[in-house]
């Protein structure tokens, strides 16, 4: 049996993995709404549960006074898609306000995850939010920088590929994803 934080982790490397295939296929220069699409295509190719566009109620005194709408929601992870040529440095506060929302509105915890579509450089930088909190902990650093470090963690170990352990990783985060559902 999986722990939450496990299957949490093991959804933000399928996104990941997602996000990596789609910068690659589609390079760079197109806008947020480009790359959100093509995240959500492949996820349905794989059959990936995923909810896109989730409303997120804006209250105030009580009442609804809007309405935000997160771009994707897979498990207990709210992901933010960008399109800007510097990596994040910070969270995001409209990634703040969803997962304030969510929270509210489904009555448990979310994790944020905000995927920077790189414009400069052309590659996924990430930013992982462990929960809402007044100081969020930084979990990841730009995937770049994580795949350099998974290189040079394959080249010391003598490891040729890792596409095994990429299937693997995808797998449990689908395992994860369907026991979530049921």
């Amino acid at each position: 049996m999986k722990t939450a934080q496990g299957a949490s982790s093991a959804i933000c490397e399928l996104l990941r993995g997602h996000a990596r295939h789609v910068m690659r296929s589609l390079g760079r220069g197109h806008r947020e709404a480009v790359y959100h699409r093509a995240l959500i295509t492949s996820l349905n190719r794989e059959g990936v549960p995923h909810r896109s566009e989730v409303p997120c109620p804006i209250m105030f005194m009580g009442e609804c006074v809007g309405m935000g709408r997160a771009d994707l929601v897979m498990g207990d992870i709210v992901v933010e898609i960008k399109a800007n040529k510097l990596p994040p440095e910070e969270t995001s506060p409209q990634l703040q306000k969803y997962l304030e929302s969510l929270r509210k509105a489904e009555r448990r915890e979310f994790r944020g995850l905000i995927l920077n579509f790189n414009q400069r450089r052309g590659c996924v930088d990430t930013w992982e939010e462990a929960c809402l909190r007044k100081a969020p902990a930084r979990v990841a650093q730009t995937s770049s920088l994580l795949f350099r470090q998974s290189v040079l963690a394959r080249q010391q170990t003598g490891e040729e590929r890792e596409v095994p352990a990429l299937f693997k990783r995808r797998r449990e985060a689908l395992e994860a994803l369907r026991v979530e559902d049921e």
